[in-house]
């Protein structure tokens, strides 16, 4: 039984002679459990809002490395251009 719904319950109040009487929540015991039910709601939209910016995140790192890799190979490619292109003119120039 969670914290709210025994709340609500109210409380067993046990009589001299062992017997038990059931006594009904009070006003403020009532306003407790609706207060954490509400505290559990939010907690659980928080929980989710988390999720979501965590899994965004993920992606974005995926998305970054993705670009880091592809900005490697760009700039393997510009170098091979620059030496090939630098054998080129060396070559033209001792024609």
């Amino acid at each position: 039984m969670d914290i709210a719904t025994a709340l609500d319950a109210g409380t067993l109040e046990y009589l001299a002679d062992g017997t038990q009487m059931p006594r009904p929540p009070t006003a403020l015991a009532i306003r407790a459990a609706k207060h954490i039910r509400n505290l559990e709601g939010q907690h659980q939209v928080h929980l989710q809002a988390l999720m979501q910016s965590q899994n965004r995140e993920a992606t974005l790192l995926q998305d970054l490395d993705s670009c880091r890799l592809k900005l490697k190979e760009l700039d393997a490619e510009l170098q091979n251009l620059r030496t090939s292109g630098s054998a080129t003119s060396s070559m033209d120039s001792s024609s």
